[in-house]
């Protein structure tokens, strides 16, 4: 505690100042050592307990004194000064503290619950690599030749390999960016093999939301939504502008409608990708023979990919990239274009 008599300054709020020393390093050791009243008009005759315990020295005594000192960090300690009695503003002193500490990342880091499994184990940091090491391209790219000339593929043939790969106008446009992933993975497989895995995954994650998206584009500018409550016995209703599958997924999840019981316009809503793919075939968007090949081909090789117990390794091969393309187009094409898409 500090006896703020005979101490003159605007930021003095009663007749005692107090200074804590909080020490991180120790957590759950709720140790409090008092230790005693100084007079801060005559703080300079205890610089030795002012320095040793609190951490502030020669040079901000006079801040200290003038109670404009309020702050120190000191990693793990920090040494909180405030111009009152917290006893007597406990509330006020929390919220002050608490603001100061939320400045400091470094705290997340002591208190967090996460084992640092590096210092456990005692694993090593990879080595530093350079620019070159980091384009060189991956050995067993090396197995692979062209036939025009035997040698390995350049970066630069990656990229014109799914070059012509395109997605038309009517695609949306959150569609065409994993898709453009999916393009881009496959180029960079030239420096890490396992990214033709990954490229082929984003093909499919196009796909799958292309499938909901075109299932979006059939419904009116406006709908309803209904849903049989069995607890309750009551039928309840909600209009819905613009809808989409994923707003009537959000939706439903928030409400608490159990999907499987909700009608969109007096329709059951497809709330799974096959339902989808019956619902666009219902609706003549895509044939039968394409609904087989999506459910019984597309959607399992997503399902690999996503629900994995190991981690396949594919070659590299754009099939996977022009198949998705295709069915992407397909879906799409009875669609008019609209006028960002056609400036596009």
């Amino acid at each position: 505690m500090l006896d703020t008599s005979g101490i003159d300054t605007p930021q003095k709020q009663g007749p005692y100042a107090t200074a804590f020393r909080y020490n991180f390093s120790q957590p759950n050791t709720p140790t409090v050592r008092f230790h005693g009243i100084i007079p801060l008009d005559k703080i300079e005759d205890h610089v030795q307990l002012v320095e040793s315990t609190f951490g502030i020295g020669d040079q901000s005594l006079p801040f200290l004194k003038d109670l404009t000192l309020t702050y120190i960090w000191d990693i793990p300690c920090c040494t909180h000064l405030v111009p009152y009695d917290p006893r007597t503003k406990l509330s006020d002193y929390c919220g002050d503290l608490a603001l100061h500490l939320s400045l400091h990342s470094e705290l997340t880091e002591l208190f967090s619950p996460r084992i640092n499994y590096n210092a456990k184990y005692s694993l090593p940091s990879d080595s530093p690599l350079t620019t070159e090491q980091l384009l060189q391209i991956d050995s067993r790219n090396k197995s692979f030749v062209k036939f025009s000339d035997f040698e390995s593929a350049t970066l630069s043939d990656q990229h014109q390999e799914v070059a012509g790969i395109q997605l038309i106008p009517q695609v949306p446009e959150d569609i065409r960016r994993t898709f453009h992933l999916g393009r881009r993975l496959y180029v960079y497989g030239y420096l890490e093999y396992g990214f033709y895995t990954v490229s082929s995954h984003y093909a499919h994650l196009a796909l799958d939301a292309a499938l909901h998206a075109r299932w979006s584009a059939t419904l009116p500018p406006s709908v309803l939504l209904t849903w049989h409550d069995k607890k309750t016995g009551k039928l309840q209703q909600q209009t819905m502008v613009n809808p989409s599958h994923t707003k009537i997924h959000t939706f439903c999840k928030s409400a608490g409608w159990r999907e499987s019981a909700v009608k969109v316009d007096g329709k059951p809503f497809p709330h799974t990708v096959k339902l989808v793919i019956d619902r666009l075939a219902d609706t003549k968007v895509i044939t039968s023979w394409q609904r087989k090949m999506i459910r019984e081909v597309d959607v399992q090789i997503r399902n690999s990919l996503t629900h994995l117990e190991f981690a396949p390794i594919y070659a590299p091969s754009a099939d996977d990239l022009e198949r998705a393309a295709e069915t992407i187009n397909q879906l799409f094409d009875s669609l008019p274009i609209a006028a960002s898409a056609a400036s596009r």
